[in-house]
């Protein structure tokens, strides 16, 4: 046993991944037939699965104090931002199901989230003494967040625009930002977010039918579905593979709706359990952050936890009809390459940082 390597976080890791590879081959059962391709969703899966835990193995035993250099996290951001510009303004990309997100099978949007993470944690722990100062706190960090998240609604990407402004606002709070210029922030961007689900008649549909405002069947069939498969569920399940959600009736059961096709088949006693290992891998990413001395290493584990967690609450939101619908995946769990690898990469970088800094607080090496 290595000491140092918190075990816990990496058996959260397995039964997430493990349970949620299982729970893709079943939501994709009557899918796959009618691919009829090689690349099939459990092939992509199982491919999915090898290239994100590589990269979780690599992140692991790559030491974050490369991620200060400068160079490096520089490079980072300004070759995402030329790629969502391109997207952006559709000089590149492939358009699925009305969107331009796709750049050879990969998510560029999933990619800036940890990319701006990697940034945030280092700029922020660079300019430690200066976040007070309204022009670095305020129009620096937020220029930026404000321009990523611009790129990404033109794809069109709302959630993940959304959710990953409210990991770096975040953030800049954690790095101790002052607390009046945040709020300033939320007064500009509540009304900025309004405005932006107006431009697009589908969001305004979406909120329309959220509200209960009108009876547009279209607009409300997966929420629907999602909450029939949820009480369908009941205590303890329809039992493994007996779901009949994934016969057509549930959209996306495998990806932005697997909370409910979980609830389906496992109950309420699986989505509790499922929900109660999130809680335990955002202790555990929380503790790595709290427990770190290195000021970076602080703020870039924190930046992981949040990520977790915001993408986990909203998720689980949106399937029991709490929210609005809009793509969110659950982290480790639903169908994406993109996610996975971005996720599994993320909570390599946290494994480096929990075992460098318990190595470091016993003598064995400096950061």
């Amino acid at each position: 046993m290595y000491k140092g390597i918190d075990y816990i976080l990496i058996i959260t890791i397995i039964i997430l991944t493990a349970f949620g590879t299982i729970m893709v081959f079943g939501a994709t059962t009557y899918m796959v037939p009618i691919q009829n391709e090689v690349n099939s969703f459990r092939i992509s899966q199982i491919r999915n699965l090898l290239v994100g835990f590589s990269a979780f193995t690599i992140t692991s035993f790559f030491p974050y104090r490369f991620l200060k250099n400068k160079y490096l996290i520089y490079t980072l951001l300004f070759s995402i931002l030329i790629l969502l510009s391109l997207i952006a303004f559709g000089m590149t990309g492939n358009t699925v199901k009305g969107a331009n997100r796709w750049v050879a099978g990969i998510q560029p949007s999933e990619f800036s989230r940890l990319i701006l993470i990697l940034f945030f944690a280092y700029s922020l722990a660079k300019n430690r003494a200066r976040l007070k100062e309204f022009k670095v706190g305020i129009v620096f960090y937020y220029s930026i967040a404000l321009l990523f998240a611009i790129l990404i609604l033109k794809q069109p990407a709302f959630s993940a625009a959304a959710l990953i402004t409210m990991i770096l606002i975040m953030m800049t709070y954690i790095a101790g930002n002052r607390f009046k210029h945040n709020l300033i922030i939320l007064a500009v961007l509540i009304p900025v977010s309004l405005y932006a689900m107006t431009m697009e008649s589908y969001r305004m549909n979406r909120i329309i039918s959220f509200l209960g405002l009108n009876d547009n069947v279209e607009m409300n069939y997966q929420v629907k579905q999602a909450l029939i498969a949820i009480g369908n569920g009941g205590l303890d399940g329809v039992g493994i593979g007996k779901s009949k959600a994934k016969e057509g009736y549930l959209p996306e059961s495998h990806n932005d709706y697997i909370f409910a096709f979980i609830s389906d088949e496992t109950g309420f006693i699986g989505a509790l359990i499922l929900i109660s290992v999130y809680i335990i891998m955002i202790w555990r990413i929380s503790r790595i952050a709290l427990l770190s001395e290195d000021f970076h290493a602080k703020l870039l584990a924190s930046g992981v936890a949040l990520m977790v967690f915001l993408y986990v609450v909203v998720h689980i939101l949106i399937n029991v009809d709490i929210f609005p619908t809009t793509g969110t995946t659950l982290p480790l769990v639903s169908y994406g390459g993109s996610s996975l690898l971005i996720n599994l990469t993320a909570l390599g970088i946290v494994m480096n940082i929990g075992y460098s800094s318990y190595r470091a607080k016993n003598g064995f090496s400096k950061n």
